[in-house]
């Protein structure tokens, strides 16, 4: 059951889209991010402050998050507006985000650098499969998980933004 704090902020999320694709990043903006990932230390404490319903955080046996300071980011981007909390999160193969409901304070992106996931969300039948070098809008207000499909570690880019005028108004670059 979801704290009473964050209902009526996830009922207004809900009223966006569950997911939506935003775009490509170029090739030469996912090498240096991974370089930079890999010189970056882990932040994955943080990770537990920004859910609401985790109850076992066994999972982070498998899992980390880099948060980085500022960095350039591709004209793509430009969609999300102002950004903050950009952080690398990384995937070991073969393994799972369980079901889980995000704290409800900003809206959430993930470019896919290295590899790729399955996204499931609540009330979809399939899931969708986020490749390399994808953007993707991500409506974390819906119960969703994320399994690793990829041959190695899963390498993504995650951040949030407040303003959704312009990811409501541009169509998708797919």
């Amino acid at each position: 059951m979801l704290p009473f704090k964050y209902r009526k902020k996830i009922v207004q999320y809900r009223k966006l889209p569950k997911f939506r694709f935003i775009g490509y990043m170029p090739e030469l903006f996912m090498e240096q991010r991974l370089l930079d990932c890999s010189n970056s230390s882990d932040t994955t404490e943080k990770s537990k402050k920004n859910n609401v319903d985790f109850g076992d955080y066994g999972f982070l046996e498998h899992y980390s998050q880099r948060h980085l300071s500022g960095t350039w980011l591709p004209e793509v981007f430009d969609i999300f507006g102002n950004m903050y909390d950009l952080r690398y999160a990384i995937l070991e193969k073969d393994k799972k985000i369980p079901w889980h409901i995000d704290i409800p304070k900003g809206h959430r992106f993930i470019a896919m650098l290295k590899g790729s996931h399955l996204y499931k969300v609540e009330g979809n039948k399939h899931p969708i499969e986020m490749l390399k070098g994808e953007i993707w809008f991500i409506n974390a207000s819906y119960r969703h998980e994320i399994e690793n499909t990829t041959n190695g570690d899963r390498v993504a880019l995650l951040g949030k933004f407040n303003d959704t005028t312009q990811l409501l108004r541009a169509g998708t670059r797919r």
